[in-house]
């Protein structure tokens, strides 16, 4: 059913432009190879009951992450960065989405990770590093629980005369891991950030060895209980699953744990600010759950999300 409605063609564009990432370093600055595209997206994921067997890393990210720790430390591997050569090298290559040869920049003693208005995404609990060349300058068990502001101080004395800065982070929710991998060529200087770190909500702790942080089951929520993307909305504690913001649904991704993904509509169903009708328009008019077929012009309908 079509419902006609003064929509202004202008705002298309904003419209769409949601983001559907994770998240990126953002001091010092990398150069991205498809500077277009979503420049906070994974390189590769790794099917982690395979990779690290004793465990089928399938309950909440908190109890994934122990079971991961446990697991790598009677491994073989020493470092995440090896971890990740064994199993993406191929496919996530030196430097992830990011450029190798991208513009050098100064090195700051406080390197930030971010999505949007937050650091790590809570969900995504899981170890991540920093390497000045072949010197490991940071690492943590799990980033998005002990330094959830993004935030990662170095020894930059290590890096004297290192030409590249790399980021990695393994984000375990799943049992599909995904692999981050942000590289930054260095110039040899100094960050002069004027930003200073704000203060952790967490108490003062030896990061090289973190204790487990309890998990937070309060969900993240907007206004009317709604759920922000890439958050948790049910699983255990939970009596319902949560409704998620538009855009995104509600997904199990294991017994214990549900998450706010893209809704990737069906085959024949067109997606939210999709074509759903129009002269000459042959395509699919049944738009995702949430939207509906909306007239802008004889020649254009749009999926807009449904104000009912």
């Amino acid at each position: 059913m079509l419902k006609r409605r003064f929509v202004v063609l202008t705002l298309l564009g904003v419209l769409i432009n949601h983001s559907l990432g994770h998240g990126r370093l953002i001091d010092p600055k990398p150069t991205f190879l498809r500077p277009n595209d979503d420049p906070t997206i994974y390189c590769g994921t790794i099917d982690g009951p395979m990779a690290l067997p004793g465990s089928a890393y399938n309950q909440g990210p908190d109890y994934n992450t122990e079971q991961f720790t446990t697991h790598f430390k009677a491994s073989s591997y020493t470092t995440l960065r090896g971890f990740l050569d064994a199993h993406v090298a191929v496919v996530c290559d030196v430097c992830g989405i990011t450029d190798p040869n991208g513009r050098p920049r100064a090195l700051p003693s406080t390197v930030k990770w971010a999505n949007g208005q937050e650091g790590f995404i809570s969900s995504h609990q899981g170890p991540c590093e920093l390497w000045c060349d072949d010197t490991r300058v940071f690492q943590n068990d799990n980033c998005a629980a002990n330094m959830p502001n993004g935030y990662m101080p170095i020894d930059t004395s290590k890096c004297t005369g290192a030409k590249r800065l790399t980021m990695l982070w393994l984000a375990l929710h799943s049992p599909q891991w995904q692999v981050y991998k942000n590289c930054v060529n260095l110039d040899g200087s100094k960050g002069t950030s004027n930003d200073s770190p704000p203060p952790s909500s967490l108490p003062a702790k030896d990061l090289s060895r973190p204790e487990s942080k309890p998990p937070t089951m309060a969900p993240a929520m907007v206004s009317g209980r709604v759920v922000r993307k890439w958050h948790q909305c049910g699983g255990a504690t939970y009596t319902t699953n949560l409704k998620c913001v538009h855009g995104f649904v509600c997904q199990s991704m294991s017994p214990t744990y549900a998450q706010c993904v893209p809704n990737v509509p069906s085959p024949g169903i067109v997606g939210s600010y999709g074509q759903c009708g129009g002269i000459y328009y042959t395509g699919s008019t049944v738009c995702t759950a949430g939207s509906e077929c909306t007239v802008v012009n004889p020649w254009f309908s749009q999926c807009m999300p449904s104000t009912d």
